[in-house]
């Protein structure tokens, strides 16, 4: 079942919240604000929010209550190597409840193209090739993660040079397309990002901030205004 894939090729534009940390109130903050998908983190050392997120066993009993608790779609970051995605594990996460993998294209094992235990938003890096994105359309990937953006760039504005550089990956795939916060995404930004076509939005710690509060008020203000787009 293509939840994910679904959700953002009928909705025009869906928000997506990437949590800092493995925790039910910051779980519980995004879900109350109005996220479309709650994304968390497992073997990764994670250099938006400075967090080390450890392994599944370490997560199991949290992976379990947000998938039990958030009736929305879950996904996960299984590891940032692959040395650190491991096939059993990806048949527990779905077990668990979850619906997609999220990961670099450069760290996911070949063996995933073969997975089908889970759907898989597969990240291109700024490092990426054209026969990467040309081949992307007929790979057994359901969404691309256009985290493209140089990593010196993290935490500035937006520019246009990177609303052409979304249009032509827009261009290129059938999937659809996520855009994560590697830049600082301000709400005045989304107008044009919903009118190039962006099929979803992910908010993470360089908008959202870490607490509870900040990640409430901020998927909040995001989604009011991707609602207010949508009229």
């Amino acid at each position: 079942m293509k939840r994910l894939q679904d959700l953002l090729s009928n909705n025009k534009m869906s928000l997506l919240v990437s949590l800092p940390a493995n925790s039910m109130e910051l779980a519980k903050a995004a879900s109350e604000a109005g996220a479309d998908v709650i994304k968390v983190h497992m073997n990764v050392e994670h250099r938006a929010s400075g967090n080390l997120f450890g392994n599944l066993k370490e997560n199991e009993e949290f992976f379990k209550e947000l998938n039990d608790y958030f009736s929305g779609i879950t996904g996960i970051v299984p590891g940032d190597s692959q040395e650190k995605v491991k096939q059993d594990e990806i048949v527990r996460l779905k077990e668990l409840g979850f619906d997609f993998l999220s990961i670099y294209s450069h760290t996911a094992p070949a063996w995933l193209l073969e997975e089908n235990s889970l759907e898989k938003m597969i990240a291109l890096s700024n490092h990426y090739t054209n026969y990467e994105l040309h081949s992307f359309h007929t790979a057994n990937i359901q969404v691309l993660e256009a985290s493209v953006m140089n990593p010196d760039d993290y935490g500035k504005a937006l520019t246009i040079k990177d609303i052409l550089h979304y249009q032509y990956l827009l261009s290129q795939v059938n999937q659809p397309i996520v855009v994560p916060t590697q830049k600082k995404i301000a709400r005045k930004d989304l107008k044009t990002l919903y009118k190039i076509g962006v099929h979803g939005l992910m908010i993470g710690a360089i908008v959202t901030g870490k607490s509870a509060d900040q990640i409430y008020e901020t998927t909040k203000a995001y989604k009011e205004e991707i609602e207010r787009l949508r009229m």
